[in-house]
């Protein structure tokens, strides 16, 4: 299974809105280089969202506490969200990443928690770990990778 990358977005000072950039350097247990948000030894090194998760964010009628801040660092399409479970281990340009959580944190006094309503973000956000270093381009593949094949090849 496979899907392409999108879009790539880095902050480059924490609190500032993500900028789109055309390709990244993700660093083995950190993140993406220069990101104020990437961290050593973090769960959640790098957010995805898929293509089909952004589209519907724009489209709700009711406007989530996260909509506006909440912009990932990779958006991907070709890949559903559900395919993206823990431990699941993805690769994007030369980088490996795996799955390590989904369900964004969700906020009492958003107003589509309070109508009693899922948010798209909460389904559809994906956090990942960087397992090895590599560079990723907007347009590139990603491919779920099977562990096996990872540790058995050449």
């Amino acid at each position: 299974m496979s899907g392409i990358v999108e879009k790539l977005f880095i902050s480059r000072e924490k609190k500032t809105k993500r900028v789109a950039i055309e390709s990244g350097f993700f660093i083995k247990n950190f993140g993406l280089e220069g990101d104020a948000y990437s961290s050593h030894g973090a769960r959640r090194q790098v957010t995805v969202l898929s293509s089909e998760g952004r589209a519907a964010v724009e489209k709700e009628d009711l406007k989530g506490l996260c909509f506006e801040r909440f912009i990932e660092t990779v958006r991907i399409s070709g890949i559903e969200a559900d395919d993206l479970k823990p431990g699941v281990l993805l690769k994007a340009g030369t980088a490996l990443f795996e799955v390590t959580e989904y369900r964004k944190k969700c906020y009492p006094e958003c107003s589509i928690i309070q109508t009693g309503r899922v948010c798209s973000l909460l389904t559809d956000a994906r956090f990942l770990k960087v397992l090895a270093t590599g560079k990723v381009a907007v347009g590139d593949r990603v491919e779920i990778i099977k562990e096996y094949d990872i540790l058995h090849s050449s």
